[in-house]
This record gives structure tokens, sequence and C-alpha cells, in this order.
């Protein structure tokens, strides 16, 4: 038909069966090269490849494990609550899904090596290569051979449908156990609903309380109020980086100290680096030695870098601190979101569900259980629509970015040639004068890397798309992640390749007869199998090594500790296990498994190759996610529930294809069939759009359930907890020191009151000092900070040194304390007598830096 494109315009060359079998050999290779490289690695760099047993608190801890191959058996052993308490409910989801594809790719795979192979295999339409294996090789007059892709394919849609509503009930089951669990009992978070877009009128304490104790009566325990930081924001970034600055500084002076002492020690012949009949006197001349900057940079003079630091800090603490109070001593300046504060489980999450206010748009953008280092405090209180514009313009962004993604990893490609750079960097002439087999090999090279970098930008972007608009949370960002990377995914590789290469090529065609692309779509897929055979199987030999090799971490990260880490902040962040951010790799998963489902009845060959990918990758996540991934922040599951809605998409399109072909080979009865099938699909897809609600809030009849174990309600040492357990007492007073109530703080206070030290098993720790037993734990100042942004809290950030052991960090310690209004920790920090920062594992253990 004229709008179809031509055959040999759709489906290019048919590669061999040989050629197959040699690009498996190849990559089975490399597969195997990456695998031995983790098996001789893995005992050598725990830093790396099993940092959760030793660098997170004693209670998240995994086991070592004993043995070379401990670790590909893991998955013979899963304890599912092991897993979920130690590791974390996302962690968890993203083994669960990896080992429900793999189940649904084998079966089906089964089921088509024993129906589909034979009967494809032996038909007449006279293909070669691995088209052989693909409806493709049934001709014409073999119209009869196509029930057997019929029936083969409503047993693959049930299977299908099947494991999809296991994922919801998984998913569902996940969040409600992580939004009723202990941890959540334990954490203020737990008992918080975060309301934005607050009109005027109601942003006070007492109108928010009455109108909260109205949807879940006598249950608000306090309203805290938020505030417009941007002004003193700013300042704190710079208090931020001052503090920082002076930490390196300080080091880079122990650090010379320290050096240059051990080495005029040497010179005198000493052997003690630390001489109790010398009494460590240090040389003045050494002492003076002190870090220098210029300021402004490059330009300015010279000044002592850790005075001019402090300076900087002393300023700047007393310019926040006359913001803050001129912010919270003001009338009518709190902001369009609140935290509503409960002392109960469940109430919040009623309340979330609950309709506030009459008109739309007003506080109707409600989220239970919010952690405070989750949120984006920049975005917290953008106006309603404020975010609807950027949501618009963060929408033409992204559609732009999708329909002319092929346009632009071509043009980086071309940019990147070695021609064209020599073009415009003249200082790279010289390489066009090397052996033609040499710019060969660059040549091939540099548009690799080229596009590997724009496609590792990828998700960079997408997420700057989402906070952009205006997304509350992190958790947030990654829920959107996974739609927006998925459906990219789908559109730029899957339809992009199989019309033609280029939308652009067949986008009159359809423009002329929308109703083509049906045919298009049911001619083309078929005889792209081919592709996507050898695209699934390269990620899957080859994604699953990489995962666990982790070439690049395990190169950069003890050369950075090595050579770059030097004051104890930087020690303590590059140490830290890798979070595992779930958006782009569940993303890419899907894809994957959309890829398969699409081919189940069409090229069965491709579903081989997907139960190959999801079992390495089950065998690959179950190690990682209970060894090196860390993740302080958790969804509760949202991640695979967003990912299993996904897979009608892939239903759909697999349905639709086959209709096409059905009726293109003019099969009307199967075809039928399977309309018959895209109509139970769409039955099934609004049922399972009932998980909605249970995702976003938990029911009452599981807390009713959840109650009968123990108790929801706030009781007095729940109460204490909730103080000792959030992330502000160790960001902020890591020394068990009172700290000083914020303008906001004071006149606010209630009768009765609990003062509460640290608990933490910091050795410096303070106790815990009850002064009253009251009913429940009274506020707001404790409640107020944890959910304060940071740049609005008075406490002054802690300066963290190495101690060394000449006793020169006392005299900066004094230095410091004295001119500004921070303290000096030192915190398992140590420097030796070769000025090189080391931390105590427990210190690196622990969750916050100081």
């Amino acid at each position: 038909m004229s709008s179809v494109p031509d055959r040999g315009d759709i489906e290019g060359s048919e590669p061999s069966v040989s050629a197959f079998i040699s690009s498996v050999i190849f990559n089975s290779a490399v597969a195997v090269a990456l695998y031995t490289g983790f098996l001789v690695l893995r005992r050598r760099f725990p830093l790396v490849y099993a940092p959760r047993t030793f660098l997170v608190p004693e209670g998240k801890r995994a086991p070592p494990l004993q043995g070379t191959w401990s670790w590909f058996t893991l998955f013979r052993r899963i304890n599912e609550p092991a897993i979920i308490a130690h590791a974390g409910a996302d962690q968890y989801a993203a083994i669960y899904y990896m080992r429900m594809l793999f189940r649904f790719f084998l079966g089906a795979t089964i089921l088509a090596i024993i129906i589909l192979f034979p009967t494809y295999a032996t038909g007449t339409a006279r293909t070669s290569g691995l088209s052989k294996l693909t409806i493709a090789n049934v001709a014409d007059d073999q119209s009869s051979r196509l029930w057997a892709a019929l029936v083969v394919s409503y047993i693959f849609i049930a299977f299908a449908l099947y494991t999809i509503r296991e994922l919801l009930m998984k998913s569902a089951w996940l969040r409600h156990t992580f939004l009723m669990g202990d941890e959540q009992r334990g954490r203020l978070s737990g008992y918080v609903l975060v309301v934005r877009d607050i009109p005027e009128k109601l942003r006070n304490k007492k109108d928010l309380l009455d109108l909260f104790n109205r949807v879940q009566p006598n249950t608000v325990v306090d309203v805290v109020l938020t505030r417009d930081d941007h002004d003193v924001s700013s300042e704190y970034k710079k208090y931020v980086k001052n503090r920082d600055g002076l930490e390196k500084a300080a080091s880079k002076y122990l650090s010379t100290v320290a050096s240059r002492y051990g080495k005029t020690l040497r010179q005198k012949g000493s052997t003690n680096y630390v001489d109790p009949e010398v009494g460590n006197a240090v040389p003045s001349e050494i002492l003076q030695n002190r870090p220098t900057r210029k300021t402004p940079m490059i330009i300015g003079a010279k000044v002592d870098s850790i005075s001019d630091y402090i300076t900087h800090m002393r300023d700047l603490q007393q310019e926040m601190e006359q913001k803050r109070t001129q912010l919270y001593t003001s009338n009518g300046d709190a902001e369009s979101a609140a935290f509503i504060i409960f002392k109960d489980l469940f109430a919040p999450h009623a309340a979330a569900t609950a309709n506030i206010h009459g008109t739309p748009g007003v506080m109707d953008d409600k989220q239970a259980v919010v952690e405070p280092e989750d949120i984006i405090w920049d975005n917290l209180s953008m106006k309603f629509f404020q975010r609807q514009i950027r949501t618009l313009i963060a929408l033409v962004a992204l559609i732009a970015l999708v329909l002319f993604w092929a346009v632009i990893t071509a043009f980086v490609a071309g940019i990147a040639s070695l021609d064209h750079l020599a073009k415009t960097f003249t200082f790279l002439e010289p390489f066009q004068e090397l052996p033609a087999s040499i710019q060969g090999i660059i040549q091939g090279v540099l548009p690799t890397i080229a596009i590997a970098v724009l496609y590792a930008l990828l998700p960079v972007i997408l997420r700057f798309f989402t906070s952009f608009s205006g997304a509350m949370t992190h958790t947030a960002i990654e829920k959107r992640l996974i739609g927006q990377y998925y459906f990219f995914l789908v559109f730029n590789i899957l339809f992009i390749v199989t019309i033609s290469g280029s939308i652009f090529n067949t986008a009159k065609l359809i423009a002329d007869n929308p109703g083509s692309v049906f045919e298009i779509l049911g001619t083309s897929i078929p005889k792209v199998s081919t592709f996507f055979v050898n695209y699934v199987m390269l990620l899957a030999l080859g994604g699953p090594a990489k995962e666990l090799l982790q070439l690049g971490n395990v190169i950069a990260k003890p050369l950075v500790l090595r050579f770059l880490s030097n004051t104890p902040r930087v020690v303590w962040r590059q140490s830290q296990p890798k979070p595992f951010k779930s958006g782009a790799p569940l993303a890419r998963h899907t894809f994957i498994a959309t890829v398969g489902i699409t081919y189940l009845s069409i090229a069965p060959l491709v579903s081989l190759m997907c139960a190959i990918y999801f079992g390495f990758w089950y065998v690959a996540y179950t190690y990682q996610m209970q060894y090196v991934y860390h993740s302080h922040i958790q969804s509760g599951g949202y991640y695979l529930y967003s990912s299993a809605k996904q897979l009608f998409v892939a239903l759909y399109i697999h349905e639709v294809v086959l209709t096409a072909l059905f009726f293109i080979k003019t099969a009307w009865v199967p075809g039928g069939f399977m309309v018959f099938a895209i109509l139970v699909t769409i039955m099934f897809h609004r049922y399972t759009n009932a998980y909605d609600s249970l995702m976003e809030a938990v029911p009452a009849k599981a807390a009713l359930d959840e109650a009968k174990r123990r108790h929801l309600t706030m009781d007095t040492d729940i109460q204490k907890q909730l103080v000792q357990n959030e992330t502000w007492r160790d960001e902020m007073d890591p020394t068990g020191r009172s700290s000083e109530l914020s303008p906001g703080e004071k006149g606010d206070r209630r009768e009765s009151r609990v003062t509460l030290g640290s608990t933490s098993d910091d050795p410096n720790a303070a106790g815990t000092e009850v002064q009253d037993t009251p009913s429940r734990y009274e506020g707001p100042d404790d409640y107020e900070k944890q959910f304060m942004a940071p740049a609005l809290r008075s406490d002054a950030l802690v300066v963290w040194l190495p101690q060394d052991q000449l006793g020169v960090s006392e005299i900066v310690k004094e230095e410091v304390e004295s001119g500004c209004q921070s303290k000096v920790c030192y915190e398992g920090a140590k420097m030796n007598e070769k000025g090189q920062v080391s931390v105590a594992t427990a210190t690196l253990a622990k969750d916050h830096e100081p």
C-alpha cells in the first residue's frame, strides 16, 4: 500500500544466525571478564563492594559473606522481612520487580519454545536469519498457524495481568507496612501532614488547629508554619561555603604543621614523633606558616585564610540572626505551606484524603509522612499558579526534547568527530597526522562517548524539569522521572527504530492517513525484531556485570579518599555507600520489559533475551541492594507501583500490533479475538486504578488491623524518641549541648516541658534529663526545628576538624570558638604525623555528618 513505507526502508538488513552467534560469544566473553574482575576485587575493596557491612548503623548492616560464590547464591535465600528492615522497602521492591519479570519471561520463553518456535520456523514465507523464528515467516496462505499465536498470546496476556496484579498488591503491602511500621512510629515525620496553597486568612496556628481538629477531632498536636527563607537562604549558602572553607584551611594548616614538624624531628635524628622530653614544643616558625588566600580572588590582597573565614562566618551569623528575628517577630508573613502534626499515625492519612477547602486548587496538594531531608525547601511554598505555569513550560520543553532527541544526538555525534573538532580547536590538528588506523579508532570512540555522556545527562535534565515545575520532595521527582524517562525510551527507541529509523520519514504518511500508523507498526515490528534481539542481548550480558563491577567507583573512590579528602567532612561524604535512585534504573528495566512483551508472540526470541536480562539483574540486585546501596529516603514501594502500571503500555502495544498483523494477513477471526483481549485489558486497567488511593494513604482497615497489634497513638516514650531520632539533633548539636531557641520558638512554650539530650552512641553525648512527665510530648520548639528550613535554624554550624597529636588543633579550636558562634568537634577524626586525615569507622557509619 502507498501509505506504508517500502519493505527495504523498514527491515533493513537481516543478520545471519552465524553473525548473531558471534555477537553472543563476543559479548559473553566481555561479560565473563567483567564478572571475573568483580570476583577478584570484591574482597579487596569492601569500601566499594560491601560498604553496608560496616558503614551503616549497626541495626542496618548486612552480614559478611563467606566464600567466593556466596554472593551469587543470595537469591536462593532471600529473607523478605530482613531485607526490608535493613536495606529498605524500595531496595526490596527492586529485587522483587526483577524476580517477577524473570519468572514471567522464563515462563513465556518455555511456552514459546514448545509452541511458537516450531510454528514459525516451519513457515514458508522464505525469510532468512533470525527472522525465520518470527511471525513474519508465516506465509499469507498459512493463516491457520496464526491461531497458535493467538492462543499463546492469550496465555501471555493472562500471565501478564496476573504479574501486574501481584506487583500492585506487593507495592500496596510495602507502602502500608512502611507507613505503619516501627520506623515511622519512632519518627516525627510519620505523624505529619504537609499542606500547600493555604490561603492568607488561614495562615496562623489557631485557624489551622481548628480546621484540622475538625477533620480529625482531637488529634492535632501542633502546627508548624513555614516562613519565606529566600532572604536568609543566600546568606546561609555563603555560611555553609565559609564553614567548609574554614575546615579545609584549618585541616591544611594542621597537616602542614604535622608534616614539617615530623621532618624537623627526623633531621635531628629523633625517632619519636611525640617526644615527651621535648614536651611536643612545635617551633614558632612552623606554627606561623598558616594558609593564605586572595580576597577577592586573583586580584585581591593576601589574607590569613583561617581568620578570614572565621570573620565571614561571624558576620553572616549576625546577618542571619537579624533577618530571622525580623521574620519571626513580624505578623502575617507565614508562607502558603504548613506542617500539621498529629498524635496518631493514621490521622495524617485520613486528613490527606479529605476535602479541606471549597475552592479548587486551594489546600488540595497534601502529602502525609514527609521526611525533612526529603523536602525541597525552595519549592515548598511556591504558589499554585506559578507551579502551573512552570509545569506547562517544562512540559513543552520535555515534548521538544523527546521529539528532537534524534536530531540532538546526531548533532552531538557530528561535532564530536575528529575532523570537526580539529577545525574548531586548532590545537587538535596534530591528531589528524596520526596513522589512519589510530584515527579510525578515535573517530569511532569519540561519537560513542559523546552519545553516552548525553544519555547519562538525560535523567539529570528530566529531574531538573520536575524540580523547576515545583515538586515538593526529592521522592516526587523520582516518581515523575520513572514515567518521563520510560515514555522517552519507548518513543525514541521502540517507535523510532520501528518506524523506519525516524518518525519524520513517515510523519506525512501518518498525517495523510492516521489509521495507517497501526498498519505501519504491524508491518514494521516483525522486521526489526532482530535489532531488539541483539539490543536486549547486549544489555543482558553487559548491564548486570557492569553494575556489579562498578569500574568507575572502584577506581575513583580510593583515589579521591587518598588524594582529595583533606577534611573529616569530605572523608565522611566520600565514604558513604551509594544511594539507590530508583527513577532511571526502574524506567530502563520497564522499557526492556515493554520490548519483551511487545514481541511475545511476534518474535519470541526476544522473550529469551529478556529472561536472561532479568535473571542476571535479579542476581545482581539481590547482592547490590543488600551490600552496596543505602538510601536514607524511602517511598515505601511507590516506585514499584509506578513501574507496574507502566506495563499496561507494553500490553496495549502488543495487542494493537498483533491485531494489526492479523488483519493485514486477513485473519479476521483471530483479529476479532485480539480486539476482545484489548477490551479485557482496558477493564482490568480500570480495576487497578483503585490502587491509586491505596498508595496515597493508608486505608482505615489496615490501620485498624495494625492497631490490634500495637498502639498507633503517641505515648510518652514515643514522644521522647520523636526528637531524639531526628536529623537536626546530630547536625546542630553533636556534643549534646542545649541549643538556643530561635525567635519564633521564644514565647510559645507550654506549661509542661521535657528537656531532651542526645541518647546516641556518641561517647560525647549528654544523657536524657526529664523535668516533667506530661501525657504527651509538648512543642513547639523541637517540632519547629525539625520542620524548619535549614537557613532558618538558629543553631550555628559545627566545624569538624581532625585532632592532631601536637595539640595544634586545640589552638585552632580556641580561635574558632572565640571568633564566632560555631563550636568545633573532633568526633572520631584524627591526623597522623604525616598530615593525613582519618575518621573512625564508627563515625563513618552514622547516618548524618556532624
